[in-house]
Parts: structure tokens; sequence; C-alpha cells
């Protein structure tokens, strides 16, 4: 009996596992037909029973990105522009007119460096604030844009920091101009110095004898002229009209008047004798102004006006009356002298204004007065140490 019983279990198993399949091909073949179920209407057409609606949109779903923004432009330097006057004081005749040429090509450069140099340096920290604006405001809080973008965005925009920064490849032409600065303002420094005496060069008034004796010529030869011009035109208002001995007191009055206008003008043609006293740049002044005239050439602390009405040693003793004054170094500070050679000559110094700066420079301002047959001229000149230096010099 046993072995008659599990045959037909086997079938039985067997019948089962077949109806399954079978069920589960007909629902495939269902679920895989695409036709719609249809019915017959009343009229015996065909009509759908059910129309399939479309699907729903998925919460999901990608929203495009916007383009993300564009770096604005980045500034450039001009191409050209740079003053081009480093060796235009060989031009120069003399020291003088060297010094004028060197102070204007400085004043050239730093006006370039300032103009042009510093602003670019600052136009690009804006350019590097305006990218980093662009990522912090318009990119990294926007969710529009997937993390990959904004990780782009992140990447260009530190590489961009990078070029831009002082030593990166965008600031390389500023750089090299600003190395050429530099380089063409300490030569300059050092021509001016040569020319004027200052940094240890030797006084031009000694350096340049042949220059300092033309100049002088020049000079006392232009005067003379003057004043012959005008002893001719005394002459020619006289011959045209009779005048009484007092008017031609005052025509002769009114010459010496005149004459000393035109000694005034020697104070524009004598031995430069400024220093270099720092802080041009910034200030557009050079490296220092020329000094005043000495038709003496005996040194540089008496101006013009009064040192061509003295002879030379009263040009001494104002010259003493000054170095006094300078020493003490104080407001108020006043010495007099009186000429050794002519009656009715004397003079004093007087310091009236003293202004020391922070680098070391030290000024004085003092007011020479020469007194000469009871006619007072009075000058005032400035004098000025430079950081580190021991002596003071006439600087305008």
């Amino acid at each position: 009996m046993t072995g008659l019983r599990k045959p037909a279990v086997t079938a039985a198993l067997a019948t089962l596992l077949g109806m399954g399949l079978a069920g589960q091909l007909a629902s495939q073949e269902a679920d895989a037909d695409p036709s719609p179920t249809v019915e017959t209407s009343a009229d015996g057409g065909e009509a759908e029973a059910a129309k399939e609606d479309p699907p729903a949109a998925s919460a999901y779903a990608q929203v495009e990105e916007p383009p993300l923004p564009e770096f604005p432009a980045r500034p450039e330097l001009p191409n050209d522009g740079y003053p081009e006057c480093r060796e235009e004081y060989q031009k120069g005749a003399n020291y003088l007119e060297r010094t004028d040429l060197i102070n204007a090509c400085t004043v050239a450069l730093d006006t370039y460096y300032i103009k042009v140099l510093l602003p670019h340096r600052q136009a690009m920290i804006d350019y590097q604030n305006e990218i980093s604006r662009l990522y912090t405001e318009e990119v990294a809080p926007n969710n529009a844009y997937q993390n990959a973008s904004r990780n782009t965005f992140y990447t260009a925009m530190i590489e961009e920091h990078g070029r831009s920064n002082p030593d990166g490849a965008n600031m390389a032409q500023a750089r090299a101009l600003e190395i050429r600065y530099a380089a063409d303002r300490s030569y300059l420094e050092d021509r001016f110095c040569f020319n004027t005496g200052c940094n240890g060069y030797q006084d031009p008034l000694k350096a340049f004898p042949k220059e300092v004796k033309a100049i002088q010529d020049a000079a006392l030869a232009e005067m003379e002229a003057e004043k012959e011009a005008e002893k001719l035109a005394l002459a020619e208002a006289r011959r045209g009209s009779a005048v009484s001995s007092t008017d031609d007191r005052k025509k002769a009055k009114g010459s010496k008047g005149k004459e000393s206008k035109g000694c005034g003008r020697a104070r524009k043609r004598g031995s430069a004798l400024g220093a270099f006293l720092g802080g041009a740049a910034g200030a557009l002044g050079g490296f220092g102004k020329t000094g005043s005239a000495l038709l003496s050439g005996f040194s540089g602390l008496v101006v013009g006006e009064i040192a061509c009405k003295l002879d030379e040693k009263e040009q001494v003793e104002a010259e003493k009356a000054t170095v006094t004054v300078l020493t003490e170094e104080k407001v108020g500070a006043k010495a007099e002298w009186v000429s050794p050679t002519r009656q009715g000559v004397s003079g004093s110094s007087t310091v009236t204004e003293l202004n020391a700066e922070p680098n070391g420079k030290k000024c004085m301002t003092i007011a020479d007065v020469a007194i000469i047959d009871g006619e007072e001229t009075r000058v005032t000149k400035q004098m000025c140490r430079a950081p580190g230096a021991r002596n003071y010099m006439l600087v305008a």
C-alpha cells in the first residue's frame, strides 16, 4: 500500500504547479497587452471601456539649472603712458637745468604711480571682492544650483583670486611697472644728489666751477643790460622834457626799485643747493627745489635778492647770522650783522617757523633783512635738514 501512495502525491503536486504557472503566464500576458478593454455599445459598436490617465508629476522631478553668473571684466593697465624721461636730465646745459629736469621727471613718475599704478591695484582688489560676492550672494544660497555647479564656480573663483593677487599672473604687468618705477626713482635720486651735493656728493659750486661761472656771468650780464636800459630810458626822458632836480631824484629812486627786481631774478638762476628730503612720492614735489642765487659763489645760505646787493665780506657776515639761528633751532631766534666794509649796511636773520616731521626731516623758515643806506630788503627762505643729515641746506 505504501508503494502506491507516492506516485499519486507526486502527480497531484505536478498538477498544482502546472496550474500556478499557467495562471502566472496569463497574468503576465494581461499586463503586457496594451490594448484597452472594449465593450459593445447599444448600437452594436465597440467603445472604450476606460481611458488611461496621464502619469502624475513626481515631486522629485529635476528643474533645469539657470546659467552660472559670469565674472566681471578684469581691470587692465594701459599699454602706454609710463614716463620715458629717466635720461632727459642729460640734456641740461648745467647742473641747475639738470636738476630741474630730474625733478620734472620725478614728478611725472610719481604722478603715474599715484594716478595709474595705485588705482589699478585697488581695482584688482575690487574685482576680487566682486567675484566673492557673486558666489556668496548669488550662487551659494541659490537652491536652483546643484552642488556640483556650486563647486565648479567656487573652484573657478579661488583660481581667479590667486591669479589676481599681488604675486599672481594677472598682476605681472603691474608688478613689472612698479619695479621699474622704484628703480627709476632711485636712479634719479642719485643723479639729483650728484648735481646738488647731497648724500656725500661734492658741493656743486666746487664740482661744476665752469658751469657756476657761466651762470654767474649770464646773471650779471642780464642785470647790467637791465641797468643800461634803465639809464637810456632815463636819459631819453630828460631830453624830452625839462624836469626839476626833485623829479630826477624820484626817477633815480624808482630806478633803484627796478634794479631790485632785476636782482630778484637772480634767485631763479642761482646754484641748486637743495637736498633729497624724502616724501616726494604722494606730494608730487620732486626731490627738492632748486636753491637760490649766489653771485659770489660762496655758499648756499644767502638768497639772491640780498646776495646780489652785498659784497663778499658782507655775504659772509649775513651767512654767519643764518648759521647762528640754525644752531639755536627755535622760533624767534635772531642774529644781527654789520658790514665790515661799508657804512650804513647791516642786516639780520630771524627764525619765524620751525617744522619737524616724524621721519626726522626738519625745516626752518628764516626771514633775512638787509639794510643798505636806509633801504630795507626783506626775503624769506626755507632751510631744511634731511633725515639723518647734520647740516641744513637752502631749499627755497
